[in-house]
């Protein structure tokens, strides 16, 4: 171990190579490369990389790390490809190679880095790291947790290690044991598998039948685990004494407390399992209570398992990733612990240490009945403590992931961008406020837009020219601004969508070409929302006065393309609309300040401008038929003149206006209010009939809310999994609206939970870092982010 240690000193010593812009690419390395799926555990926050990493980097390449004769189980994660290098003594040839070219290198921390199980691996671990590092990879140990008593030869190693290589503690208690160990600071994040998203199958299904029927009986679903481990510690009893002591426990639970339990195992790796266990406990129990007892034949992945636990009303387990998938779904646990790692898991939720089980109490009857008592009693309190400490521990396991987002930054920042918006009070330039901003470490921005932009977006920090009026002096605003970049020559000129006139803004951008100057066409909508016979023509020849394309979906990639254009197009997600979080404002005091919404209603929203190619009419005819729903408010918000669309239209409005389950906003939602409307909600309503992309969708992310969307333009792509319900447009679209807000009505937390993490994949850095590789040609021609 003195050699390795040495070693890793050694290399540890070497500078990072300079930043290389590299196409990217993730190679992950697992807890466990001998057996890497059979944890649940495990499983739970590989997916939970993989997953966040697509998001940011949709067309990404993914390699897993693992030891040659369990390459084929990364077979079971779509779109993984193995690397077989561990277990080689040294890492030359091959191994080296499948580092080399890869943007980033993730290990996945866990509960293995203070040595408890295997203190070599660690040292194996540090050197693969400092290897990564010195080829350009950007590294980092996701949230681990840290004991009191760490390996001696871990902490020498670990203490080593290049300050490049990104160290991340899972829990506080380990961020200061490292720290008094290590000698040095890391940032605290929580467990990466905060971030799974939950996906519910046939299976789970099944279950939550099961759960929904005892719940109707009045009964509390109580989920367990139980597992070998707890009881390889000194002072812990023998296996059949403590399987015999938790069924006594729970059938006293079903019996006194009317409780429902669900047996949960959660590792089905070779040997002993969960499930053996489990199933020895089931034997035990007396048959009069079997029916209120389920045992699942089905082996659940981790994401399935994070689906189940939401049926449940309380978890008691001696699984970490189990508690942790309870947890993210709001659900109180209990925990029986073999290492001193719950209790920083419970620290971040401020739950007391006294709801954990140590293993010499296994045998104890008293001790045991007590335990599964107080979580059941408790389960209320517990639950409200976990929902307001839930957001903030999601944001905290996406430190795990923030670091992946960025791809490394141009060489240079000094390349000058006029960003061209006609419009100061739109959607348009919302967007191009937020690119700006994002751009100002990697460019010279400069937003150029009319003169009613809101005053605000004057003071963050980048140029702004007001060089547009009304829409009548269009023709007379153009020429001076377009003299204006002849003159001044700016490196890009990166215009927003047609301004007014396409075919005239093609022969524009042609000419700024002539002068050298790049022009960049940021694409909202492909075609007109209402497009003439004409249109697929016209807006052929303005994409193709464009010297490149930046789309926000590959579906508007591909109808770009099928218009016959044929140029260089980035793929980026349209940015989350964070600059609208202003306050942080609560629920209750968002509905103070909108007259007509009490405390426990369900509201549904629309936002945005008001049309009919957005799905209003439907949404209004699903409000009319639910004004007999108690509790249920519908809410629109937004501007647009119902008239022009025809009589039948402005009579609906109108008519809405008198249903007391309705509340009308008819104007443009001023930029300090947007944060009331969201904040107040309970789920966004997109039933659009037509459609690209969407910022309410993004406004949506940016708070949090689950959204009811239909399937058109990049809504499939965009709406985070397991964060509302997709929906076919067309003939019956009301239908399909009401259905939707049911299934999210009936239990909201899942959705909500799954969009309190999806920000992350809109962050605006990664996409200006993307816009900055691509128009300053560090990866021209090719997405950087997709």
């Amino acid at each position: 171990m003195r050699y390795r240690v040495a070693a890793i000193r050694r290399l540890a010593a070497r500078r990072s190579p300079p930043p290389v812009g590299r196409p990217a690419h993730l190679i992950l390395l697992p807890s466990d490369p001998q057996q890497v799926l059979g944890s649940r555990g495990d499983q739970a926050m590989l997916l939970s990389v993989i997953a966040e990493f697509r998001r940011l980097h949709p067309a990404a390449k993914i390699s897993l790390i693992t030891a040659p004769d369990a390459a084929a189980l990364s077979g079971s994660i779509p779109g993984v490809e193995a690397l077989p290098i561990w277990g080689r003594r040294r890492l030359r040839g091959i191994g080296l190679a499948g580092l080399r070219g890869a943007s980033h290198m993730a290990v996945i921390g866990a509960d293995i880095m203070d040595g408890y199980y295997w203190p070599v691996t660690v040292l194996r671990i540090a050197m693969l790291c400092e290897s990564a590092r010195l080829q350009g990879l950007q590294v980092g140990v996701l949230g681990f947790s840290f004991n009191a008593a760490p390996h001696p030869a871990c902490v020498a190693a670990l203490a080593a290690l290049h300050a490049d290589i990104g160290l991340y503690g899972r829990d506080p208690l380990s961020v200061q044991r490292f720290a008094e160990h290590c000698g040095r600071a890391i940032p605290l994040v929580a467990d990466v598998a905060f971030c799974l998203t939950p996906r519910s199958t046939a299976a789970v299904t099944e279950v939550a039948a099961w759960s929904a029927a005892r719940r109707a009986e009045g009964r509390v679903v109580v989920g367990f685990n139980l597992h070998r481990m707890l009881l390889d510690v000194p002072g812990a009893c023998d296996e059949a004494t403590a399987v015999a002591v938790a069924a006594q426990g729970l059938a006293r639970l079903i019996r006194e407390r009317h409780a429902a339990v669900l047996l949960m195992p959660h590792d089905f790796r070779d040997g002993p399992n969960d499930y053996s266990m489990l199933a020895h406990c089931l034997a035990l129990l007396p048959s009069a209570l079997l029916a209120q007892v389920l045992l699942p034949a089905t082996e659940f992945m981790a994401d399935e398992l994070k689906a189940l636990v939401a049926h449940c009303d309380v978890v008691l387990t001696g699984r970490m990733h189990l508690a942790i998938a309870a947890l993210g779904s709001g659900v109180p646990i209990a925990a029986a612990s073999y290492q001193d790692k719950f209790e920083g898991c419970l620290a971040h939720f401020g739950l007391p240490a006294s709801v954990i089980l140590q293993p010499r109490q296994l045998g104890d009857a008293d001790a045991v009945w007590y335990w599964l008592r107080d979580a059941v009693d408790t389960r209320a309190a517990m639950a409200a403590q976990i929902a307001v400490r839930l957001p903030q521990v999601l944001q905290l396991s996406q430190g795990n992931i923030r670091w992946m987002g960025k791809l490394p930054a141009p060489a240079t920042a000094t390349g000058s961008v006029a960003i061209l918006c006609f419009t100061g009070d739109s959607g348009l330039t919302d967007y191009s406020v937020s690119l700006a901003r994002a751009l100002l470490p990697y460019a010279q921005p400069e937003l150029i837009t009319a003169a009613s932009l809101t005053p605000r977006f004057a003071t963050l920090g980048f140029k702004v020219r007001l060089a547009f009026r009304r829409s009548r002096h269009y023709l007379l605003d153009m020429p001076p601004l377009v003299l204006r970049l002849l003159r001044e020559r700016p490196d890009c000129v990166l215009q927003q969508g047609p301004l007014k006139l396409p075919l005239l803004e093609a022969a524009l951008a042609m000419l700024l070409r002539l002068a050298g100057i790049r022009t960049v066409l940021v694409v909202h909508d492909v075609l007109p929302h209402y497009p003439r016979v004409w249109s697929r023509w016209e807006y052929r020849w303005f994409y193709r006065g464009f010297e490149r394309l930046v789309v926000h979906s590959l579906a508007a990639r591909d109808a770009v393309a099928a218009l016959g254009v044929q140029r260089p197009m980035l793929v980026v997600p349209h940015g989350v609309y964070d600059l609208f979080r202003l306050s942080g404002i609560s629920r209750p005091q968002a509905r103070a300040g909108l007259p007509g919404l009490a405390a426990d209603d369900f509201v549904v929203l629309f936002f945005g401008h008001l049309e009919p190619r957005k799905g209003l009419a439907e949404f209004l005819a699903v409000a009319r038929d639910m004004r007999d729903v108690a509790g249920v408010k519908f809410v629109v918000a937004g501007n647009g003149e119902m008239r022009q669309h025809g009589a039948a239209c402005a009579a609906l409005m109108a008519q809405a206006q008198r249903w007391p389950n309705v509340l009308l906003d008819q104007r443009r939602i001023p930029f300090e209010e947007v944060e009331r409307y969201f904040a107040a909600s309970d789920v966004v309503a997109l039933p659009y009939r037509e459609g690209t992309t969407s910022g309410v969708l993004k406004l949506a992310i940016a708070f949090g809310v689950p959204v009811l969307a239909s399937r058109v333009g990049d809504f499939p792509e965009q709406v985070p999994a397991g964060a509302g319900v997709l929906f076919d447009a067309g003939e019956g679209l009301a239908e399909r609206l009401r259905s939707a807000l049911d299934s999210v009505r009936a239990d909201p937390a899942p959705y909500r939970a799954a969009m309190q993490h999806a920000a992350l994949a809109c962050d605006w850095d990664s996409i200006a870092r993307a816009y900055a590789h691509f128009i300053f040609d560090r990866e021209p021609a090719r997405a950087a982010i997709a």
